[in-house]
């Protein structure tokens, strides 16, 4: 029964896989962001990093005197399970 209920779960993740444009790269994306996440202890620091930076660098880039677009606030890790 267990077997079955992991299957049905399983199968909108089987549509996703089925449609994308290369299976194979979308399915290595998906693990590896899913290891990145669990390596950083739930959280994607990486990636807001790499936000924050764009962010700074696109700041300095403003002409003297414009005001800097509002920033959104940063993403919540989801709760443990």
């Amino acid at each position: 029964m267990r077997a079955i209920d992991t299957r049905a779960r399983l199968l909108d993740a089987q549509s996703a896989l089925d449609n994308a444009y290369d299976p194979y790269a979308f399915l290595r994306n998906v693990y590896l962001q899913h290891r990145a996440f669990k390596v950083n202890g739930g959280q994607s620091s990486d990636e807001e990093q790499q936000e924050q930076k764009l962010l700074e660098e696109s700041e300095q880039d403003l002409p003297e005197g414009t005001a800097a677009p509002p920033q959104s606030p940063p993403p919540q890790a989801p709760p443990p399970h």
